[in-house]
């Protein structure tokens, strides 16, 4: 079991609808996001999510917003 995973309860339609905020945006994983996260081969962890999390911000030119400090860098 990692940690810090999410268990959502089994209908997770209505999870996602009451956990995003209308202000909130779910961006879509697609190759160009994918090549980015396939470049960062120094990358600091392991974790396939967290270089999909820093390639989508990359890839859309956002700032990444987060407390690990293993992404900070």
């Amino acid at each position: 079991m990692q940690v810090g995973k999410l268990h959502p309860p089994k209908d997770l339609a209505a999870w996602f609808a009451a956990a995003l905020a209308p202000n909130i945006e779910l961006l879509p994983l697609d190759a160009n996001v994918v090549v980015e996260a396939m470049r960062l081969l120094d990358f600091p962890t392991r974790d396939l999510a967290d270089e999909l999390i820093v390639a989508a911000a990359r890839v859309r030119n956002l700032t990444l917003i987060t407390t690990d400090t293993k992404l900070k860098g």
